[in-house]
């Protein structure tokens, strides 16, 4: 003879609406975790923006200060200046000349192109700027050169009359 077991359907039924809080609270830190990972890897990104923002206005900081220290000490009996470019590419040249930029006997010594990403917004666009300091006294006309980087971080360099840079 065979037996048959018979269940009550009723009782195999289980109730499936909802989440437990256990899985709730596993999505809840999950969720706060990436959120913490992809704010620190904003700021970062923006820490590493604003370090190439700072190191180009350092780079054209010394430029400046080496023109000026080539004029003070009269070398090669000429002035010195930084040619400032706001182009295609953004750049600055370091020259020697016994007038101005402009002179036919104007000489190139180094050019510096801008990091990726760092642009001039002073001098405008298209625009150029000459910082030029005269022999043995080092004084020049006072001006202002301004870079920016994305997310419309600028950093401003400022030279006086009396060739002070800053």
């Amino acid at each position: 003879m065979r037996s048959y077991m018979i269940h009550d359907s009723r009782s195999m039924i289980h109730d499936q609406r909802g989440f437990t809080l256990l899985e709730l609270l596993l999505v809840i830190a999950v969720s706060v975790l990436l959120g913490t990972l992809a704010l620190r890897e904003l700021n970062l990104g923006g820490s590493a923006r604003a370090q190439v923002l700072d190191g180009a206005r350092q780079q054209a900081i010394s430029e400046l200060t080496l023109a000026r220290d080539r004029a003070l000490r009269g070398e090669d009996e000429r002035k010195w200046g930084i040619h400032f470019v706001n182009g295609t590419d953004d750049y600055y040249e370091l020259f020697s000349t016994p007038t101005n930029y402009a002179d036919m006997d104007t000489t190139v010594r180094e050019v510096t192109y801008l990091p990726n990403g760092v642009t001039f917004t002073d001098p405008a666009e298209s625009g150029t700027l000459d910082i030029i300091f005269n022999g043995i006294s080092g004084t020049t006309t006072a001006d202002t050169v301004t870079i920016a980087g994305a997310g419309g971080n600028t950093r401003t360099v400022s030279v006086s009359a009396q060739g002070l840079i800053e």
